[in-house]
């Protein structure tokens, strides 16, 4: 039998009183869990917030797996490509909520996507979105990349794995800023060094580690590594969808035998090179988030040393 809920606080110097809380429009639907726009009310004033919550008829063990969620974020602390988390709420049952900073962009999916259609609109072809932001060239690669790169890195040091990094869970802020969010799948590893995948769980194929796809197989941080070079595929393609002509029911197959996907239009060979790398079968012969970083603040340097901003470990 699955245990309950507790009816204390989980997080006690998280905790918010759900009545400040006032949610506003929906802006995202997962399998068990839903997120709103909202504002949280201090004493002294209002913010912009997020608040991601469980479905009405989430069952006791969807609500554990949430509070497993909050848990994650709590444990990885601050950093500042992670998502910010400015509170909880855990005591009242019909009041499960996760409550992070508001990022005025969206996920970077979306992001990508309205900067090819800037792209588009550049040609006269489409208005496109007018923001600045959305001007985004090889040198606007390199810093997303880049930023990704140090809050995984922040995560592995951390002794946790991320399980379901891709574009639609990062994202974008102020002068491009982007940030990883959604922790559902993320897990401690430090007992065991490893973790094996939940049958019952919804998993994103075609972002996923070939050991990962091997049904049941452990897997580690370096799978996450996987999955960052799908990243960098989405992103040096402006959203495009990873494996666009393969059926998940044979991708395991044609990885297996050294297929990978090849240089998109217009993406720097030093950023396919990384991709490639990240896509190496052994996890052992992948690179680190660490490493990953400093190549791509070196390959960013290229643009001028104003860009290259080495940082320290965090």
């Amino acid at each position: 039998m699955v245990p309950l809920v507790p009816a204390r606080p989980e997080f006690p110097g998280f905790e918010v009183d759900p009545s400040r809380v006032t949610l506003g429009e929906r802006i995202g639907s997962g399998a068990f869990g839903l997120a709103y726009r909202a504002t949280l009310t201090t004493d002294e004033e209002s913010e912009d917030v997020v608040v991601k919550t469980v479905k009405d008829n989430a069952s006791e063990e969807d609500k554990l797996s949430f509070l497993q969620e909050i848990r994650a974020v709590v444990d990885l602390g601050v950093q500042k490509n992670l998502l910010g988390l400015i509170g909880c709420c855990t005591v009242v049952r019909d009041h499960l909520y996760l409550i992070t900073e508001f990022m005025p962009y969206g996920d970077l999916k979306g992001f990508l996507r309205k900067c090819q259609v800037s792209h588009i609109g550049v040609e006269g072809i489409s208005d496109g979105p007018r923001d600045d932001i959305y001007n985004f060239e090889v040198m606007q690669m390199y810093q997303v990349g880049r930023q990704i790169a140090r809050g995984m890195d922040h995560i592995a040091r951390s002794r946790y794995i991320h399980g379901d990094l891709a574009a639609r869970n990062v994202l974008v802020g102020e002068k491009l800023t982007v940030k990883i969010s959604d922790f559902g799948l993320a897990e401690d590893i430090y007992s065991r060094g490893y973790r094996r995948q939940d049958h019952l769980q919804k998993v994103p194929w075609k972002w996923m580690a070939p050991e990962r796809l091997q049904g049941g197989e452990a897997y580690t941080a370096q799978s996450d590594v996987w999955s960052f070079g799908i990243v960098l595929y989405e992103i040096s393609t402006l959203g495009g969808d990873p494996y666009p002509d393969v059926a998940i029911a044979h991708l395991q197959e044609r990885l297996q035998t050294g297929f990978r996907m090849s240089k998109p239009e217009g993406c720097p060979a030093g950023m396919y090179d990384l991709m490639l790398q990240c896509w190496r079968w052994q996890p052992a012969e992948r690179p680190s988030f660490r490493t990953l970083e400093l190549d791509l603040d070196k390959q960013l340097a290229f643009y001028g040393p104003e860009y290259a901003t080495p940082t320290p470990c965090t």
